[in-house]
This record gives C-alpha cells, sequence and structure tokens, in this order.
C-alpha cells in the first residue's frame, strides 16, 4: 500500500509545484524548525533564489539570528529533505505587519467562494480518479482526488478570469502578467547570471553600460554585484603573496569594490580594499 510519504510528492511533483511547496512546508512549520524562543521574535517571509527573508522584531535580535545563520539554514534543509535555502536575509521592518491585512483576507475569502461555485465536467472528475486508481487506501484515495480536482477547478476559475497561457509555458497567468511566476524567476535568474558574467570580465562596468547588454534594473545591478563582492571577500584570503590566483582574485575585488579599471588599480588601492574587508570577514 502506497503512504502519504509517498504518494504526495509525486503528486505535488506532477502539478510543477514542488518547490513552492517545500518553501511553504518550511514557512508553516518555522516553529517546529527553530524553536518557540526565535518563532516568537521571527516570521519567514519567502524564499527567492534559494534565499530565505526572514522578518525579525528588532535589530538586537536580527544581529542575533545572522550570528545563527549557518544552523537556520541546516535546519530548514535537513527539515524539506533538500538544499532548499543556501542564504537568509533578516528584515526588520515587515516584522509589524506579520498578521495578514483586511483586504487581503477578503480577497482570499472571495477566492474560495468563487472555487465552490466551480463545477467540473464529467471527463474532469474521471481524470481525477485515474490519477488515484492504484492508491488502496480509500481515504488517501478521496484526499488526493479532491486536492487534483480543487486544482482542475482553480485553473478553470483562472480562465474564467481570462488568466492566458505563460510566454515560456503552459502554465496559466493573470492577463496582466506576461509570464508565470515560476518562469519570472527562471528569467531573473537568467539575467542575474547575465549581469555576474559581464562584472566578472569588465569588473568597472557601470550599471548603464550593463543595461545596454542586459535589461535590468538598477537594484539587480546592484545586487549581482555585491554578490560577487561577498563572494570574493569571503572566500579569499586576504593576503598578498606570490600566488597569481590570489593576486588576480585581489584586483577583480578591488575593481568590484571601486569601480576602478584594470589599469587604475595599484598597490595602494589593494591595501585599501583588503583592510576594509579585512575587517569584515
Amino acid at each position: 500500500m502506497e503512504q502519504v510519504k509517498e504518494i504526495l510528492p509525486q503528486m505535488v511533483s506532477s502539478l510543477g509545484i514542488n518547490q513552492n511547496y517545500k518553501t511553504q512546508l518550511a514557512i508553516f512549520n518555522w516553529e517546529k524548525i527553530v524553536g518557540k524562543d526565535i518563532a516568537a521574535q521571527s516570521s519567514p517571509l519567502s524564499v527567492e533564489y534559494n534565499v530565505l527573508f526572514i522578518s525579525v522584531n528588532n535589530s538586537v535580535w536580527c544581529h542575533h539570528l545572522s550570528m545563527m545563520k549557518a544552523d537556520i539554514i541546516f535546519k530548514v534543509n535537513q527539515f524539506v529533505g533538500e538544499p532548499l535555502i543556501k542564504d537568509i536575509r533578516f528584515r526588520t521592518e515587515h516584522f509589524k505587519n506579520k498578521t495578514i491585512d483586511d483586504d487581503q483576507a477578503e480577497e482570499d475569502i472571495n477566492i474560495a467562494r468563487e472555487l465552490r461555485r466551480v463545477k467540473l465536467n464529467v471527463n474532469e472528475v474521471n481524470s481525477a480518479k485515474q490519477i488515484v486508481k492504484n492508491v488502496e487506501e480509500e481515504k488517501l484515495q478521496y484526499k488526493i482526488a479532491n486536492l487534483y480536482q480543487k486544482h482542475l477547478a482553480f485553473n478553470k476559475l483562472k480562465k474564467a478570469k481570462e488568466w492566458h497561457k505563460c510566454e515560456k509555458c503552459d502554465t496559466l497567468c493573470p492577463k496582466e502578467s506576461q509570464y508565470c511566476s515560476v518562469c519570472k524567476i527562471e528569467l531573473k535568474q537568467e539575467r542575474y547570471a547575465a549581469i555576474r558574467k559581464i562584472l566578472l570580465e569588465v569588473p568597472w562596468v557601470t550599471y548603464a553600460e550593463v543595461n545596454s547588454y542586459v535589461s535590468c534594473t538598477a537594484d539587480e545591478y546592484i545586487d549581482a554585484k555585491l554578490t560577487l563582492i561577498r563572494i570574493f571577500a569571503s572566500n579569499l584570503k586576504l593576503d598578498k603573496g606570490e600566488d597569481n590566483d590570489v593576486n588576480i582574485n585581489l584586483m577583480t575585488l578591488t575593481m568590484l569594490f571601486t569601480g576602478a579599471k584594470h589599469d587604475e588599480v595599484n598597490e595602494k588601492l589593494i591595501n585599501k580594499t583588503i583592510a576594509k574587508f579585512r575587517r569584515k570577514y
């Protein structure tokens, strides 16, 4: 007999929502993962590009949790069963808005009400039955079929609201959107990768110059640059020596951080950059 722990992951995967499911699983079980004390002072907001955003009660707790970052990442990944989280960013401004506002709650109620009014045809009901035909446990069979029927009903509701197929895949998305949320994330990741590639080749390049090759926002350019700076600074032994790789990495870090061109980098500028990052790392 197939168990829930075997059926549910297959079902979630077949619907194309595996990562989102595991993200919501971690958010829903936040207290179980980190404990009551930490959960009382923090609230997970979202996961973007394997980065977990956490709202924290105050700056004191923000500092405290930042010291526990590696431990929290390990616990979350252990809970969901895969390396879902690679980094954490803490925010203090969202904590007061932890409770869903009235407008959002009302919108959720309206959607639930509309979903109950959606009627499935015989073929759609039969397709749900076909999915669970090999599940022996009747209760589990009913729950999985019900989940799939809700998925079909939600798609019908989307079409009724003039949602259209994403330009990259068959997922339905709002008429005002060009891509579904998953494809938006993929496109953003591709954009970030392209920005980072340019910055690695030409570390002093400006936002305007990058934007002429890769259409992006200033925030995306800055975020990509900061990511590279953090990588170089945290993985680099900030001591100059005879190692050519070390010297090249120091120069790249210096150019990324200062915006200086290759022929403008000198001993004084490198030493100044080393001093800056030695204090931090």
